[in-house]
């Protein structure tokens, strides 16, 4: 006689899926960092800061809008003015 239960395997969890255009929207920290001309250390300050447009968060991945970024860039990289600050 078997004394162990049986239960139904748990189905494998499921990555999320990123969109497909992810890397053609987006910027890297390294990418921003090639195009300054400064570190990716620098570029994190930077962000740490709230200094640099269109942060997106997909769980511990940061990316940027490369819209967003290109038009900060080409405005000269002046500071975002914000609330309280």
């Amino acid at each position: 006689m078997n004394d162990t239960l049986t239960t139904a395997p748990e189905p494998a969890a499921v990555p999320p899926q990123l969109p497909g255009n992810l890397d053609l929207a987006t910027y890297r920290v390294e990418d921003i960092a090639k195009g300054l001309q400064c570190s990716p250390r620098h570029v994190w300050r930077l962000v740490d800061r709230d200094l640099i447009p269109g942060k997106i968060r997909l769980g511990r991945l940061v990316r940027f809008s490369r819209r967003l970024v290109d038009e900060w860039i080409a405005g000269g990289c002046k500071p975002r003015r914000t609330v309280g600050r």
